[in-house]
């Protein structure tokens, strides 16, 4: 069977037998892809949490250039605080951490969506686990067996016994 092409609601009632190994084979699959999507998730939220210290490092290091020689960045020489922070966005390595920072929330995204959709097929599996054991006490409640005529009733019927079937047919 092909994890991937996994079919989560069709169960075979005539061969519960096989599915139960296939849904416990499946449960593994996809609670090992909820361990490994959770992994990623934590991960790209570290990344994110690099990404956002290297901008905060890189903001310092400008702003420190800045107070130091304002006119070089275009400033007067008694500056304010809004005109630095301002100097400070239009620098190119400023903006290429910003970015880094950026593409770190959309891996984290990524990430959760992961997450969320394996989650999904775990829930989804417990479900169906749950409905395997209604069709196994089904199974043996006799639910699906075949129809059984009564004892005594097929003696009845060719003896010309048919008072039990005249009166029943007689309520109708």
């Amino acid at each position: 069977m092909d994890e991937q092409n996994f079919d989560f609601h069709s169960i075979d009632i005539h061969r519960l037998e096989e599915e139960w190994p296939l849904q416990t084979k499946m449960y593994r699959y996809y609670a090992d892809r909820v361990a490994e999507a959770r992994y990623n998730h934590d991960t790209a939220k570290t990344d994110k949490e690099l990404a956002q210290a290297e901008m905060e490092r890189v903001e310092a290091k400008l702003d420190r250039l800045i107070r130091a020689e304002p006119v070089e960045y275009g400033l007067p020489a008694r500056t304010t605080e809004a005109a630095v922070r301002n100097v400070i966005i239009l620098q190119g390595k400023y903006q290429a951490a910003q970015m880094a920072v950026f593409e770190a929330q959309r891996k984290i995204n990524d990430a959760k969506h992961s997450l969320d959709v394996a989650d999904v097929a775990v829930r989804t599996l417990d479900h169906r686990k749950a409905a395997l054991e209604d069709l196994v006490r089904l199974r043996l409640a006799s639910y699906y067996s075949d129809p059984r005529v009564p004892e005594g009733a097929r003696q009845m019927r060719d003896a010309g016994d048919n008072s039990t079937f005249k009166r029943a047919s007689n309520r109708v």
